[in-house]
């Protein structure tokens, strides 16, 4: 028997569009990770021009519809080493995506 695991099929349809996103805003946008428990990525200012992070996961919470009824995200916020901040967005039936954001340089 051949067993299927849904969690990587399922991230890699988002990717693409998410990607875009990123790009659209000014942002580089890598997959970092196995995709296995959740959709680890890493976002990187990557145009003169970019958008605050804040605006991006708010276009990549749209895309996925992971707002709460109470319109409150579903969100969990940890600083990391080397200035990294990681997003933990939940996007329901025990699906993730970690997303690092690398902080401009001031």
């Amino acid at each position: 028997m051949i067993r299927c695991k849904a969690r990587p099929a399922l991230y890699a349809t988002f990717y693409p569009k998410m990607r875009q996103i990123a790009r659209r805003y000014g942002w580089a946008l890598c997959v970092h990770g196995s995709m296995g428990r959740d959709l680890d990525l890493v976002m990187v200012p990557w145009a003169q021009k970019f958008a605050d992070s804040e605006t991006v996961l708010s276009a990549f919470r749209k895309y996925l519809g992971c707002m709460r009824q109470d319109r409150q995200t579903m969100d969990s916020w940890e600083h990391k080493p080397h200035g990294r901040t990681a997003c933990t967005i939940g996007i329901g039936a025990g699906a993730y995506l970690d997303i690092s954001i690398i902080a401009p340089a001031d």
